[in-house]
């Protein structure tokens, strides 16, 4: 019980480590976005204003992709912890069905 409980903790905290470095990966790329932003007013001004806002554009939707697989890992690292902390619980739940059945069993045969 105390090494599951243990091994529950160490996927929580791989998990939690997981989910700061999503976070970190979403930040920096929001800060990339806040660059790319940045460009694209610059280009507004400039004569190659349409090839660099159109590669502005795409560092934009490039970052946004990233961002969205970032958060798309981050909910598939959650989604792994609960299944493995519901598999971790299922062998008590388990045991505590059958030892009822056992009391229920004795208690109609007295």
């Amino acid at each position: 019980m105390k090494a599951s409980a243990e091994t529950a903790d160490l996927m929580r905290k791989r998990d939690q480590a997981a989910h700061l470095s999503a976070l970190a990966e979403a930040r920096k790329q929001e800060e990339s976005l806040m660059k790319t932003l940045g460009v694209e007013k610059e280009c507004i001004s400039s004569v190659a204003a349409d090839s660099q806002l159109a590669d502005a554009r795409e560092m934009v939707q490039d970052a946004l992709r990233k961002l969205l697989d970032s958060e798309a890992k981050l909910h598939d690292a959650e989604a792994s912890r609960f299944h493995r902390a519901a598999e971790s619980k299922l062998p008590e739940v388990e045991a505590r069905e059958a030892d009822l059945s056992r009391h229920m069993t004795a208690f109609k045969t007295e």
